[in-house]
């Protein structure tokens, strides 16, 4: 759910505000870094229990935020990208309006609404519209020695996921 954050918040901060995406993009690796300190901070409060508490505790605090997560994740409000995609434009300039702060009729929603629309349009004709597995089994086809490949394409990006879990820099 964290690792989604920047997706979610990018389409929903306006496109003039730099700073705001700046800040959006940043916030993932700075709440990691605080949360890397909070976890220091709980086991070095509890390391010197001599009960069972000594690895409770931590994984209690562990289950707190991904309760906090868990909830917020019903809170947040639906893409306008979204309701596109689903063909329901009202609602779509709705969501937009409330992000954006500024009435729906206003001449900023309805051209940021009208770019999202090109985009969803543009998208559906240069994405073959298959099945949900069959754009699953696409990211396999494909050679490894073809660099246009998606086979290789996905074999590039896990490994590189993989190793930068394996040296535990978690970002």
């Amino acid at each position: 759910m964290s690792c989604d954050l920047p997706r979610r918040h990018c389409p929903s901060s306006p496109e003039f505000v730099f700073i705001e995406h700046l800040l959006t993009l940043a916030s993932p690796s700075s709440c990691i870094t605080i949360g890397i300190l909070l976890a220091n901070c709980v086991v070095y409060a509890t390391q010197d229990r001599d009960d069972t508490g000594s690895y409770r505790i931590p994984v209690a605090v562990q289950f707190l935020w991904a309760i906090v997560l868990g909830i917020g994740l019903f809170l947040l409000p639906e893409s306008p990208r979204y309701f596109v995609k689903k063909g329901k434009l009202d609602e779509a300039a709705r969501a937009l309006s409330n992000v954006r702060g500024q009435p729906i009729d206003s001449e900023y929603i309805q051209d940021e609404l009208a770019e999202i629309i090109a985009n969803h349009e543009y998208e559906l004709s240069v994405v073959p519209q298959t099945t949900y597995f069959a754009s699953w089994a696409n990211c396999f086809h494909g050679g490894l020695k073809s660099p246009a490949s998606n086979l290789r394409r996905t074999l590039c990006g896990i490994g590189l996921q993989m190793m930068q879990q394996l040296t535990g820099i978690n970002l």
